[in-house]
């Protein structure tokens, strides 16, 4: 029922494309997450030049939220008005980076194009209780995993967060940031294999990798990976099916 395709799975200097991805219901798009500089054509040219009506932002960073600015003048003139959820530690400061888009464009305030929900700890969308979790990226409640129960976990960019993902009792399958080489936003794949159960590692697929060669790096490790554009099912398999799935040639 469920699937997730990655309009972008790279870094902020990769060629993949900035990190995003839609979660399909039935084979229709039904949750953005994040939405960087290269993520709203990605989106439009993908699911037939239409504008994503639903947003969840897990931080602040450009390669995740600058494509928002599009969104809003792309929404106003076509009469849409997209809902972006967002947690509360982050509105004011989305609000100090965008909140002044389109002042001048005919008296509209962002804010009267984007439909701005504030989310903490859990919200409903479409009956459904999704859960937000604050990760480890910078600074405390800086950026935001979202949780679906038994369908997926979300990590948004984190260093490694095994006192979150060792407690998951279900089958989710984790959405993992993670790169090659360590450094002080991301998990490394060293990190990755490290901090976390075999349980837990045989449930990820990374993302957020910078080269098409890093893809090398995560087959020898035997972790799996996320690739543009090519669904991954989510909900209704078993990792093993999953695994045959995701493992590219």
């Amino acid at each position: 029922m469920y699937s997730v395709t990655f309009l972008g799975v790279g870094s902020a200097n990769s060629l993949l494309g900035c990190s995003s991805c839609v979660i399909n219901k039935s084979g229709m798009p039904w949750l953005m997450i994040d939405c960087g500089h290269d993520s709203l054509s990605r989106y439009k040219s993908h699911y037939h030049g239409s504008l994503p009506e639903y947003i969840f932002i897990t931080h602040l960073h450009f390669d995740h939220i600058s494509g928002l600015e599009q969104l809003f003048f792309q929404s106003y003139f076509q009469r849409k008005r997209p809902k972006l959820f967002v947690p509360v530690a982050l509105i004011n400061r989305l609000h100090d980076i965008l909140g002044h888009v389109g002042v001048a464009e005919s008296g509209v305030n962002v804010w009267d194009v984007l439909d701005i929900m504030p989310v903490k700890d859990n919200f409903w969308f479409d009956a459904i209780n999704l859960s937000v979790v604050p990760t480890r990226h910078h600074k405390f409640e800086s950026s935001f995993a979202l949780h679906m129960p038994g369908v997926l976990f979300y990590t948004g960019d984190t260093k490694p967060i095994p006192e979150i993902l060792h407690y998951l009792v279900g089958t989710e399958i984790i959405f993992h940031d993670c790169c090659i080489k360590s450094n002080p936003s991301h998990t490394s794949l060293d990190e990755l294999l490290s901090q976390y159960d075999p349980s837990i590692l045989n449930r990820i697929v990374v993302y957020h990798y910078s080269s098409e060669q890093d893809r090398d790096a995560f087959t020898a490790a035997n972790i799996k990976y996320a690739k543009n554009l090519v669904p991954i099912s989510i909900g209704q398999h078993s990792v093993q099916t999953l695994h045959s799935t995701i493992n590219f040639a």
